[in-house]
């Protein structure tokens, strides 16, 4: 069956997020310790905070609230708002593709391939990196969690890009960076699969279900898995 699409993860398979994320958390703790927080080991602090940050979700606006009350500092409005605005800088200054990323959707895109998203992440937010990263241009339509009101590996979100597509699903390879929402979701419903190794982070789960088609440990690598593929 002939490679005819490639559906991509967003987070941590084609954006560096949880690079980003690690900084951000650095930069909300130096911000609370700016306006009074007392703290008494920074390194030990900042784990929890980023452990705390991953759990609660990275589209959770309530994370930095979780922080305080999880480590009983007070609540105070200013710690709050300075830990927001702290966030948000350092997201718009850090947050980049992975790099080679952009040559290779142009080599993709060059081989006739089509290119979707297919995010977790709520529409506007993940329109909102892509366009901050000059990303959008390279793909047919994207597929978010307000498409779909599920997260992945249920099958309604890889059935939507198949159905839009109009492709069949072994014609579609999907990449992404979580073996449980990636790999097996995408599995379950026929598509080819790529494990993004470089994206997987200590806080999630590294073991699906099933084993990916391929696995790549920087995305480069995938000019040679479509080449495979093509033959």
């Amino acid at each position: 069956m002939v490679l005819k699409a490639i559906s991509f993860d967003l987070d941590n398979t084609l954006i560096d997020f949880f690079r980003m994320k690690k900084i951000a958390c650095e930069r909300v703790l130096e911000s609370l310790i700016d306006v009074g927080l007392k703290v008494d080991n920074f390194e030990e602090t900042w784990k929890k905070l980023v452990k705390i940050h991953l759990k609660e979700g990275i589209e959770s606006n309530t994370w930095i609230t979780r922080f305080l009350k999880e480590m009983k500092y007070e609540l105070k409005d200013i710690y709050i708002a300075a830990g927001v605005n702290a966030y948000q800088k350092t997201r718009d200054t850090f947050l980049d593709p992975y790099p080679n990323t952009i040559p290779v959707l142009i080599h993709l895109i060059k081989k006739g391939l089509k290119l979707v998203i297919l995010s977790d992440a709520p529409r506007m937010k993940a329109y909102r990196r892509l366009h901050k990263m000059n990303l959008y241009h390279f793909f047919d339509f994207i597929v978010t969690l307000d498409d779909t009101k599920v997260k992945k590996p249920d099958k309604l979100p890889f059935e939507m890009v198949i159905k839009k597509l109009k492709l069949k699903p072994k014609e579609i390879m999907h990449v992404g960076d979580w073996p449980v929402r990636d790999v097996d979701g995408a599995k379950s419903v026929g598509m080819k699969t790529v494990f993004a190794k470089y994206g997987v982070d200590k806080y999630r789960d590294k073991i699906g279900k099933t084993k990916p088609d391929y696995t790549i440990k920087n995305i480069k690598e995938l000019i040679n898995v479509v080449d495979k593929e093509s033959k």
